[in-house]
């Protein structure tokens, strides 16, 4: 509370050079629109004496909307937007009296919202002698745990629809390790040199490796660079395909596999996807350990070499001798 403001400044505040990086990336993570929305809407403050809650901006009455929310007008004519409930008011002979100051007289209006606004708060108790408790609605005992707010959060993702590619490629009969890969590009878990620098790794430089023209992400790399954009357009070229594609890695991979309407076809799209991704990164991580050139050209083959091995262990049927399947790829993958 002393040096940062406690849990409002987690909403609010603004990062400074004396904040720790614990606490800038507790803020990073409090921010984000899921964890906060998520967060914010299990909180809810118990009155005590009043001291630690914002009479406007907390959550404290029932309902899920704070008095600014509820009653816009009235918060923006109010000299006390900042104000505490402790400061709201006195305790007169054991009666909490509220006195409010208004930049102006209320319009007629206005009346019957400002009535609504008194009938609201008219019960509200101070106790100077307790403190104010913010209570966490996702426990019952309402304590903050760990446990209890991974289950919300494990529980609202599940409702999420965005994890269709996720799904697909758990069930591709490919090897583990080459599911894990894509799962990471998904998540965007790779140590490219953007994630690198959020995590506040130093390096020399941040631009790519293969072209050094731009920031290393995951969508410039595997999809947008110089030396790897070429790898897709060749592939598209097969089956007289075009683009633009996204540089988000879901979606592109959505984009790329479903096109045909046939399954066997589609899944051999998303193993190819695969392939080439992991295989453009292990040659990246050559040139940058091993100080090895970037071929493009033994990116594509050792990338077609993994399809084909891994659609002989999917396809029951497939018997075909790799320089043959790889001659007429147009027909294979059409």
């Amino acid at each position: 509370m002393s040096k940062y403001g406690g849990w409002n400044a987690l909403c609010s505040g603004r990062n400074s050079a004396d904040c720790s990086p614990w606490w800038k990336d507790l803020k990073a993570i409090f921010q984000q629109q899921h964890n906060h929305s998520s967060l914010i809407n299990n909180m809810r403050w118990k009155v005590g004496d009043g001291v630690r809650i914002s009479f406007w901006k907390d959550k404290w009455r029932e309902g899920d909307l704070t008095l600014q929310a509820k009653y816009p007008a009235l918060y923006q004519i109010s000299t006390q937007q900042n104000h505490s409930i402790n400061s709201m008011g006195l305790l007169v002979d054991n009666r909490w009296e509220w006195q409010f100051q208004w930049r102006r007289n209320l319009f007629e209006h206005e009346i019957g919202s400002a009535v609504e606004f008194m009938a609201d708060i008219e019960h509200v108790h101070i106790q100077p002698s307790s403190r104010d408790l913010l209570l966490w609605r996702a426990d019952p005992g309402g304590s903050y745990t760990t446990k209890s707010a991974y289950t919300l959060l494990k529980a609202e993702d599940r409702q999420a629809s965005e994890d269709n590619a996720s799904k697909i490629i758990w069930s591709l009969k490919i090897p583990p390790r080459a599911i894990a890969f894509a799962w990471r590009i998904f998540k965007n878990r790779l140590p490219t040199k953007d994630n690198l620098r959020r995590r506040h790794v130093e390096l020399i430089s941040f631009n790519c490796p293969l072209c050094d023209m731009e920031e290393e992400s995951v969508g410039h790399v595997m999809f947008s660079c110089i030396k790897t954009r070429n790898l897709w357009w060749e592939i598209l070229g097969w089956v007289n395909r075009v683009g633009p594609f996204p540089l988000e890695p879901r979606y592109h991979f959505l984009q790329f596999c479903f096109w045909s309407g046939k399954t066997l076809v589609e899944k051999r799209w998303q193993v190819l996807w695969i392939a080439l991704s992991m295989t453009i990164w292990k040659h990246r991580n050559s040139l940058i350990f091993k100080n090895q050139i970037f071929s493009p050209q033994k990116v594509m083959d050792e990338a077609l070499f993994h399809t084909w091995s891994w659609l002989r262990c999917m396809e029951q049927d497939f018997h075909t001798h790799f320089n043959q399947w790889s001659v007429r790829l147009k027909e294979e993958m059409s």
